[in-house]
């Protein structure tokens, strides 16, 4: 805040709410805020009163500093909740002069910063861009704990998913068994509701690598993937793998051993000092000297994350991107393959070591092969 000359942040985003707070619901579906000031003595959440106890079974903030509004505001033609939270500021004596915001908060509507920017005209409405959220970039090592139980989540439904792809099966079925095994977790540690739901693709419709799973069955002679996630308290863990159904074409082996050598560039590219383009850079000599010219990112920040997207929104691995990595740094290293007609994914979530980086999973990257 005092690098932004920021007085009062009203923070939306439930990803930099829960890095602050702890507080952890599905309630990101009506306007909600945390203010953080140093008019307060922590900070304030200010909600649908709905969700007001949630606030105690998750975060650290006292009751005094949760303040809920009642149904009146909800979604009720002519009334706004910003109409609430701005005057909760105001009696709390939290209104500075300047007033932070995240203008690429998903979660920030026209509608809700308009009510809000109306409520204070004496005050300056300043956006922060994404510098609250490239503070979480940079782990703990209870972070990083966290997203280790994450992996082992995304391996095991992984591994569940790879088994039961098989000639005959139902896209929806599988999704099905790696949706209880997302949510079963281990048996040390439960899982989560991830942001993301998994992508069970296969032959034409792996080309288009955010379509949702059908009913229909896997049949032999395509080529197929998953990628998914594991959730563990909000920190998500990405992985995908790529299955053949029959003998795979050249044009598949290639391709996966293509991805296979992607990601160990990457790995070893990627370490403290460098910037995410110059290892994207390395990544794509590698699937260029394969003959694969790729478009889009080869990754990007992970960590926590709630719908509509598993991504940090903080860094890519493309040629563009200027940021230095650091140790602690958490990527999802993503070789995505995009053909005419079909797909092929194999990825890799890793952490910026002191000496290098590591993958979170140890599952094999080869090509499953199954008649």
């Amino acid at each position: 805040m005092d690098a932004t000359s920021v007085d009062t942040l009203v923070v939306t985003d439930p990803c930099n709410i829960v890095w602050i707070s702890g507080y952890d619901a599905w309630s990101f579906y009506v306007p909600q805020a945390l203010v953080v000031s140093p008019r307060l003595r922590e900070p304030l959440w200010i909600g649908r009163a709905l969700d007001a106890p949630a606030v105690g079974h998750t975060a650290w903030i006292s009751a005094d500093s949760v303040v809920g509004y009642t149904d009146e505001f909800v979604q009720i033609k002519g009334r706004h909740a910003a109409d609430f939270i701005a005057d909760v500021i105001r009696e709390r004596g939290a209104a500075g002069r300047v007033l932070g915001y995240e203008s690429d908060s998903y979660y920030l509507t026209p509608r809700y910063r308009d009510g809000l920017a109306a409520a204070f005209p004496d005050s300056t409405w300043k956006d922060i861009g994404a510098e609250l959220t490239r503070l979480r970039c940079v782990k703990s090592a209870e972070e990083l704990t966290v997203m280790r139980e994450a992996a082992a989540i995304a391996a095991r439904a992984m591994t569940v998913a790879l088994d039961r792809i098989r000639v005959g099966a139902r896209e929806c079925e599988v999704a099905g068994e790696i949706a209880r095994a997302q949510i079963g977790g281990t048996a040390d540690y439960g899982g989560f509701i991830t942001s993301s739901p998994p992508y069970v693709l296969r032959g034409a419709r792996g080309g288009a690598p955010h379509l949702s799973w059908g009913q229909e069955r896997f049949t032999k002679d395509e080529t197929c993937y998953v990628e998914l996630l594991g959730c563990r308290f909000r920190y998500q863990v990405s992985i995908a793998r790529a299955l053949h159904l029959g003998k795979p074409p050249r044009e598949v082996v290639n391709a996966a051993q293509a991805s296979q050598d992607c990601i160990l560039a990457g790995l070893d590219a990627a370490r403290p000092g460098v910037t995410c383009g110059e290892v994207a850079t390395k990544m794509l000599a590698v699937l260029r000297a394969a003959g694969i010219e790729k478009q889009t990112r080869s990754g990007y920040g992970v960590g926590i994350a709630y719908p509509p997207t598993s991504g940090e929104r903080t860094m890519s691995l493309h040629p563009a991107d200027p940021t230095v990595l650091e140790a602690g740094m958490t990527l999802h290293m993503h070789p995505n393959l995009i053909f005419d007609g079909w797909g092929l994914y194999i990825t890799e979530t890793i952490v910026i070591t002191p000496g290098g980086a590591e993958p979170f999973t140890l599952l094999p990257r080869e090509l499953v092969v199954r008649d």
